[in-house]
């Protein structure tokens, strides 16, 4: 009896459990509901749309249109759009936008319309006109010189890297340099945008762990990024993950385990921040001038431009951004020949094109081929034509003797023409290697004029079949 009444008890305080939680579950209203799917949406997105709709706005506000954007009729926005499209200019300078820019402002107001319910896309036929305006003034644009992207951020170089690590702005020295260690070797191996995803990752996201042959690693636990944001399935086909380099004092292993002893502990737990700010008595006689951090995060802004400061400090003149860490990374494997999904998979790019616009040409190789083409440029110059170490006529001219008679100065003059072209036309024959020498009939009077000793002589016909890849002897009889 005893045991029946604890079960009976235990059933009925199970009972009156389950009634306290279901009266405190919560009944979300479709307000509150819309409130949190706003609340998930990209911000830098959300502010970009916000921003471009302002302008759009004003626009129309001048042109005496009160009526909220979505309740305008499709055939009036199509107008209103084209009109701002043809007439919109930057604010700071009264200067034309870039191509790009004005593709982003499109895309803003279709965002905002759709997000409206406006029940038209502007990719359908009602917007056709504002497509073709786009297009046109794109177009107009590039014939100005716009659409180059002079601000694009560059890729760091290899050399560029040791002057970093010679001028102790990366490494182990001060603080600032581990925290720019941590930044770069975090973007490059894990494969991170420039400053969000720096700025959620935590402590706990990383974990250093060690292969089976003793290797050590440290490893990456991706949380929510751009285009992979767990709206769908779509995690990334492994686990990022830095290894150790022995005996090399740039190990990203050594100064990552490094970085966690000088951090303070209460900023070890899991869910701490993993940038910290400077301590600012660093250095100084006081008690805590030997903690290289404090308890606090790094500012989102210094953050976003660490990559920036790094550049500045060594005097690079090449421009860099928080994305041209990521730049390097992609650039280089795909430059070593790393397979592009292998590298996307690294990246976490969706999209395999995504990849083109990192693989570019870079300084070095430009230089390089730039040289390659003046190595092989051809010259037309007669001291290219000479063999090094020859002589260079100053004046060749040929020496006819007046009692020639027409028909005999005609031919003269022909053969001499077909000669000459042959000689300037020397690299449009396929040819045998090494330098060839090539016996002319002429003849070297004491002032230097030449002579031809035989007026039979076909020149064309002596040089048919014969290439010239180098220099070419002239030998003179």
């Amino acid at each position: 009896m005893a045991a029946e009444r604890t079960l009976e008890s235990l059933a009925n305080r199970l009972m009156e459990l389950d009634s306290t939680i279901e009266r405190k579950k919560k009944n979300y209203t479709a307000e509150e509901a819309d409130e949190f799917i706003e609340s998930k949406k990209n911000k830098n997105t959300k502010l970009k749309t916000t921003s471009d709709m302002k302008k759009f706005k004003c626009f129309l506000s001048e042109d005496g249109e009160d009526r909220p954007v979505e309740m305008i009729p499709a055939k009036e926005l199509d107008a209103y759009i084209s009109r701002f499209l043809l007439s919109i200019r930057r604010t700071k300078d009264d200067s034309d936008m870039e191509p790009s820019t004005l593709r982003g402002i499109f895309a803003s107001i279709g965002r905002y319309l759709s997000d409206k319910s406006y029940g038209t896309d502007l990719k359908e036929k009602e917007f056709r006109r504002s497509r073709e305006v786009l297009k046109a003034k794109c177009k107009d644009l590039k014939e100005k010189g716009k659409g180059n992207k002079p601000n694009r951020s560059e890729p760091f170089t290899k050399a560029e890297i040791e002057i970093l690590h010679k001028k102790q702005i990366l490494g182990d020295h001060s603080p600032q340099a581990l925290l720019n260690s941590m930044w770069l070797n975090n973007t490059m191996h894990f494969g991170l945008r420039g400053r969000q995803e720096h700025l959620t990752m935590l402590w706990g996201d990383l974990d250093v762990g060690v292969t089976a042959d003793g290797t050590e690693y440290v490893a990456f636990t991706e949380r929510a990024t751009k285009t992979r944001n767990g709206s769908e399935r779509d995690p990334r086909h492994f686990t990022p993950k830095m290894f150790a380099q022995p005996g090399d004092d740039a190990c990203p292993v050594r100064l990552f385990k490094l970085y966690g002893e000088l951090r303070p502990v209460k900023m070890c737990s899991p869910d701490s921040k993993f940038y910290l700010s400077l301590n600012p008595n660093f250095g100084k006689e006081c008690a805590t001038g030997h903690l290289w951090y404090i308890s606090a995060p790094m500012g989102k802004n210094k953050l976003g431009c660490i990559a920036k400061t790094m550049s500045k400090e060594a005097n690079f003149h090449s421009r860099h951004s928080n994305h041209s860490g990521r730049k390097t990374t992609i650039s280089n494997l795909l430059n070593a020949g790393c397979h592009p999904t292998e590298v996307a998979q690294l990246s976490g790019h969706k999209n395999l094109l995504s990849l083109n616009q990192y693989h570019t040409v870079s300084l070095v190789k430009q230089q390089e081929m730039s040289a390659i083409i003046h190595q092989n440029a051809p010259s037309t110059s007669v001291a290219h034509v000479l063999h090094e170490g020859q002589q260079q006529p100053t004046d060749i001219q040929m020496d006819v003797d007046n009692t020639m008679s027409d028909e005999e100065l005609l031919a003269a003059s022909q053969d001499i023409e077909n000669a000459l072209s042959a000689i300037n036309n020397y690299e449009e024959v396929v040819t045998s290697k090494a330098n060839t020498v090539i016996n002319l009939p002429l003849m070297q009077s004491p002032g230097g004029n030449l002579h031809m000793t035989n007026q039979k002589f076909n020149p064309m016909g002596f040089f048919r079949g014969c290439t010239f890849n180098g220099a070419v002897n002239i030998v003179l009889k």
